[in-house]
């Protein structure tokens, strides 16, 4: 290696001194042109001096290299890629030409495969042209190195001189058929033979050459993947070994020395000039020791350049048949997906309202109609439509509880009966309304009943319910068509009733809700017969419920004191029937005045002390049932003043005591009178026999005592008379027989037994019983005892 190089730098200062350099190779246009040679000089170093930079892996810019522009380059990506596919085509339409040269060429040559190379083609990277074996180098034309015959045929003689220059790589061989010591000293000195002991280290170079050669292509493949990646579609470029070596341009336009392969210029031959517009701006030349059409580190097209700057031409992007087909399909695709979304948007959209219209003017009456959409949409991202209604209607709700703190309690939990209906009512049912709606109130407050009262477990027309003759409750229906619900002709609730079936109630379980008060319209309450049914009736119900008229919780198992606000805040009230509860307590929240009260039923209850005096300012009363209770006291003397007091029952209370007023003349219209099973007692007054309109008076098991007046005989309304088991005595009336009006009797049963009544029942009465004049049933008295006090042959005695 040594020995080489210094025989080599013995040679290149012979060279210096011999005043007559070889030349560098240049193109023949380039010397015909008469290129200065220290111009030549010049351009050398400069290629020798990228050649080092890429060979040291800092590959610089196009831009960073000045003295040279680009011929037929764009600085765009797309630009360069067209450029590539124009001469990509140039070179396949000029393939036929040259397979016919290269035939000539085997014929003249041999037909070897090394043969089969022009003589002086570069056969590989870094070797000079090879003759063919079978000619001896000296008998053959010696053109210009690197080009074929054909090419190098016409060149003027100082451009044939070049034919001893180094090839691309700078490596010249000498001829097989020739020694190297028979060559003409000149040719000696282009050739630049090594000695023979350094074979072995030109083996390695051109090893290493071909290593680089391979990496460089390599690179060249990676970077056209990625750009066919980045969807720039192009033709792939042929490897070396798809082109073969082309002549240069002629004419007076530069061209670039082909390096490891060599292509057509652009155009298939002479290169024009554009005839519009000013120059564009060329990029000076590149490195020619990198392959053409090859990657370059920046992700660029490297191109063919020249030494001398041209213009740039314009190119149009040019697709194959295949990437136009499947631009269309992209086109066409995209459309579709386009067309699809608008029409799903507009179907969903149509849905949406129909759904909106339907549900929110369904039912009778067509009222309550759908909340209004926003004139305009919001400038910022909103909350849910159902989480922002939930939280708008809570709002409304909360000016409904007088008690701020039961709302606050009321919807402490999610789990609440007013949580779950409030989430319904505004998130659940597909019936939407504005917040402020009155049909959202309604169907809040009848779902908060519904949950308050376990509706998933009533037996009839809870959600989801497969007994029903009519419409379940909470569906998204108009919920005047639920079970049990009335409405008026504006949708407004009216009646709530869940009347007793087959003797039993429909199992609500749990509380009344507080929030039926919210039903404005609400005049008819009937629940009846839940003996799971539980807790007191809410206080806020008196000022709220200004409508009702009828309220009945008749059997339950609802507890609390008398809750007089109800009576008293309700002017339009006229039946309370909460008989057979768990009421306690005493009836002076009867004292209240009211004049709608008509009906007033507290049966069965644990009611305790006295009837109140101010009972009197229930002026329109008419029904007053009281029994079986634990009321004692004598009869207020304010009762009497009930003048159309009809029903008075007060029996089954045995601590009540006293006896009854003459007063008693004062119930006029007094029909039903049962004073059975309680202390009261005494003698009868007179005047109680001049209530004529008396239908039923039951005195049994009493402390009532005296004679039977002669006056009963004026109660021709009466159709049962009970007298069992008191005090009385005496003889029988004689003016019973006028209790048998001919063809006109009504009474029906008639007891005496249990008392010191004697004498004798009239035959007359005997004989009228079963036949049209007397329909008595049931006719008792003391005939069975020995002798007995009673004689009577129709009688059942005792």
């Amino acid at each position: 290696k040594q020995a080489m190089l210094d025989q080599r730098r013995q040679e290149r200062q012979n060279q210096d001194g011999s005043q007559q350099p070889t030349p560098p190779r240049r193109p023949p246009d380039a010397i015909s042109n008469g290129i200065d040679p220290g111009q030549q000089k010049e351009q050398q170093d400069r290629r020798s001096q990228a050649r080092s930079i890429r060979i040291q892996g800092r590959q610089p810019s196009v831009a960073s290299q000045p003295g040279a522009q680009a011929r037929g380059i764009s600085t765009g990506h797309s630009e360069a890629q067209n450029v590539k596919q124009t001469m990509l085509n140039q070179v396949h339409s000029g393939r036929g030409q040259q397979h016919r040269q290269q035939q000539e060429q085997q014929k003249q040559y041999g037909t070897s495969p090394r043969a089969q190379r022009p003589p002086n083609q570069p056969n590989m990277p870094g070797m000079g042209g090879m003759p063919p074996p079978n000619q001896n180098y000296a008998q053959q034309p010696q053109p210009m190195m690197g080009m074929p015959p054909a090419a190098a045929a016409g060149y003027p003689p100082a451009a044939q001189q070049a034919y001893g220059q180094p090839n691309m790589h700078g490596k010249g061989m000498p001829p097989p058929s020739q020694n190297y010591a028979q060559l003409p000293p000149q040719q000696q000195q282009m050739h630049h033979q090594p000695p023979p002991n350094a074979n072995i280290e030109m083996s390695q170079i051109l090893h290493n050459k071909e290593a680089n050669f391979a990496q460089q292509r390599a690179a060249a493949s990676e970077m056209q993947q990625l750009e066919r990646d980045l969807a720039v579609k192009s033709t792939d470029i042929p490897t070396d070994s798809d082109l073969p070596n082309q002549p240069p341009a002629s004419n007076d336009h530069s061209v670039v020395e082909p390096q490891s392969r060599s292509l057509p210029p652009i155009g298939g031959g002479d290169v024009q000039p554009r005839e519009e517009g000013p120059p564009t701006e060329t990029s000076p030349v590149v490195d020619s020791s990198t392959p053409t059409g090859g990657a370059v580190e920046n992700g660029g097209i490297e191109a063919f350049v020249a030494d001398t700057g041209v213009e740039a031409l314009k190119v149009d992007t040019v697709m194959s048949e295949r990437e136009e087909e499947e631009v269309d399909n992209l086109k066409r695709r995209r459309l579709l997906c386009r067309i699809g979304g608008i029409l799903c948007l507009s179907s969903i959209a149509i849905i949406v309202a129909v759904v909106v219209v339907f549900a929110g003017g369904s039912g009778s009456g067509g009222g309550g109609d759908a909340a209004d959409p926003t004139e305009s949409p919001t400038s910022a991202p909103t909350a849910s439509p159902t989480l922002q209604l939930l939280g708008d209607f809570r709002g409304v709700l909360e000016g409904f509880y007088d008690d701020k703190a039961l709302f606050e309690t009321a919807f402490s939990s999610t789990t609440s009966p007013q949580y779950r209906a409030a989430a319904w009512a505004t998130q659940e049912s597909t019936a939407t309304f504005d917040a402020n709606h009155p049909r959202l109130l309604s169907r809040y407050a009848l779902a908060a009943f519904y949950f308050a009262t376990g509706g998933d477990n009533w037996l009839e027309c809870g959600r989801g319910s497969t007994v029903c003759a009519v419409g379940e409750w909470l569906d998204d229906g108009n919920e005047c068509d639920w079970f049990a619900i009335d409405c008026d002709d504006d949708n407004v609730v009216t009646r709530l009733f869940f009347p007793p079936s087959d003797g039993l109630g429909n199992n609500l379980v749990g509380t009344l809700p507080y929030e039926l008060a919210l039903l404005s319209g609400l005049n008819f309450i009937l629940i009846e017969l839940n003996e799971k049914l539980t807790g007191t009736i809410p206080t806020s119900w008196s000022p709220r419920m200004s409508s009702l008229t009828y309220l009945s919780l008749h059997d339950n198992a609802i507890s609390g004191t008398f809750p007089s606000l109800i009576v008293a805040d309700n002017p339009f009230l006229k039946t309370i029937d909460f008989g057979f509860n768990k009421f306690k307590g005493s009836l002076s929240g009867l004292g209240v005045v009211s004049q709608s009260l008509e009906s007033l039923l507290l049966v069965g209850n644990e009611f305790t002390g006295t009837i109140p005096s101010g009972i009197n300012q229930l002026e329109a009363l008419v029904t007053l049932e009281l029994h079986d209770n634990d009321l004692s006291g004598s009869i207020p003397p304010e009762l009497y003043d009930l003048t159309n007091l009809r029903l008075l029952h007060l029996y089954n209370n045995p601590k009540m005591n006293g006896k009854l007023s003459e007063d008693i003349i004062q119930w006029s219209e007094m029909q039903n009178l049962r004073l059975e099973n309680t202390g009261i007692g005494g003698e009868l007054p007179v005047n109680l026999f001049n209530v004529t309109e008396l239908q039923f008076l039951v005195l049994s098991n009493a402390q009532f005592s005296g004679t039977i007046p002669e006056e009963i005989y004026q109660m021709t309304s009466l159709r049962e008379a009970r007298f069992d088991n008191n005090k009385f005595s005496g003889p029988i009336p004689d003016t019973l027989p006028l209790l048998v009006p001919v063809g006109n009797s009504v009474l029906n049963g008639l007891r005496l037994h249990g008392n010191d009544i004697v004498g004798t029942i009239p035959q007359i009465v005997c004989d009228a019983i079963g036949t049209a004049r007397l329909d008595l049933k049931e006719l008792t008295a003391d005939c069975a005892t020995d002798p007995p006090e009673v004689e009577c042959s129709c009688c059942t005695c005792f």
